[in-house]
């Protein structure tokens, strides 16, 4: 009979933003695991643009070989556009100025050297009236490396000053 529990997720790494900080780093992507997920939950900052680099070695890939492609819904002027960015130096988890996003960023192939990696966000949080505003896309982080970890941060350079990242990994 199969182990119920042997695709169960497993938490590998967590971090708490309690104090004002630039950046956070989630570690710790092996081979054991073959997707994982990054929750991202109430991040806050001055103006959250909030982005992401993968790290291969333990160092953020600031070159420009992330690809986004997705859609943004806002619900204050029931909008909805596409958005595509190439050849960017991180990946997007929403756009600008929006407020408390809760998110979740599925990682595939990150432990295969033949393929890219890939993420998918699914992301929700408030535009500056207190309208929801939901991103939904994916990005081809197009280099064919081992990627052994994530770094979350503000893309306009200000400090991220709350939320709750956990990294999960799934068999």
């Amino acid at each position: 009979m199969p182990n119920p529990n042997a695709r169960s997720p497993v938490v590998i790494d967590t971090f708490t933003v309690s104090a004002s900080i630039a950046s956070v780093e989630l570690t710790g992507m092996t081979s054991e695991y073959s997707t994982y997920q990054v929750y991202a939950g109430h991040v806050s900052g001055v103006t959250p643009h909030v982005v992401y680099r993968f790290q291969e070695g333990g160092t953020s890939n600031t070159n420009n070989i992330y690809n986004f492609n997705g859609v943004n819904l806002v619900s204050s002027t029931a909008t909805v556009y596409d958005a595509y960015y190439s050849n960017e130096s991180s990946g997007r988890i929403h756009s600008a100025n929006v407020h408390d996003p809760v998110c979740t960023l599925t990682i595939y192939n990150s432990q295969d050297v033949s393929e890219y990696t890939y993420a998918k966000v699914d992301a929700i949080g408030r535009d500056g009236s207190g309208y929801a505003y939901h991103t939904n896309g994916c990005t081809t982080f197009k280099n064919n490396s081992v990627v052994d970890g994530i770094e979350i941060f503000d893309r306009s350079g200000n400090n991220l000053t709350a939320g709750e990242f956990i990294l999960i990994g799934f068999k």
